[in-house]
């Protein structure tokens, strides 16, 4: 995905190129972003069904069920038997509404969820350093209760969105790339 190009090839090269510091090449929700570079946070942003779709037929076709189980995906280690029932699904359609209607998904929302912070779930075998090392971690999927408080949700999620330095949307990448890189002192013939 284009999103993967900016997190694990342009901002790393970039940030190298211009000695800036990045906090990952995961995905980083907003409160672990703000502790480490307040000043210096950017994002990209997916069309939201376009990223269900793509989450879900990756953990669907994961027959060898290894990248979802990691702790990058956040799910609680109480629903893993849940991940493992909806990839064992014959039926992909049915397979996919389960999953896209499960309280315990922490796809459903994803984004919003990252604008928003979250506490991490607790490192687990295949530890992607994403993690809560001590203590019991937290149920990203559990963290907000989104039809209750949509509003109060979205309108903090915009909030955080705003108070980035920077963030593009995947479906105008190029010109995303170069505002981040005008706001970020990178030199945008490179980016």
């Amino acid at each position: 995905p284009i999103s993967t190009t900016f997190g694990q090839k342009i901002l790393p090269e970039m940030a190298k190129a211009h000695f800036q510091a990045r906090l990952s090449t995961f995905h980083t929700e907003y409160r672990g972003a703000y502790e480490f570079a307040p000043q210096g946070m950017v994002t990209i942003l997916r069309d939201p069904v376009e990223r269900f779709l793509s989450e879900f037929a990756m953990m669907y076709a994961s027959r060898e069920k290894i990248n979802v189980f990691q702790d990058q995906w956040d799910f609680h280690e109480n629903d893993l038997p849940w991940l493992r029932e909806i990839q064992g699904m014959t039926n992909a359609t049915e397979a996919m509404r389960r999953y896209l209607k499960s309280p315990n998904n922490p796809t459903r929302n994803r984004q919003a969820l990252y604008l928003l912070g979250f506490e991490r779930v607790k490192c687990r075998k295949g530890c992607c350093k994403v993690c809560v090392k001590n203590g019991p971690g937290g149920y990203p999927a559990h963290a907000y209760h989104w039809e209750r408080d949509h509003p109060v949700l979205l309108a903090r999620a915009k909030d955080h969105l705003m108070s980035l330095l920077a963030f593009g949307v995947t479906d105008c990448f190029a010109d995303s790339v170069q505002l981040m890189a005008t706001r970020l002192g990178w030199d945008g013939a490179k980016a």
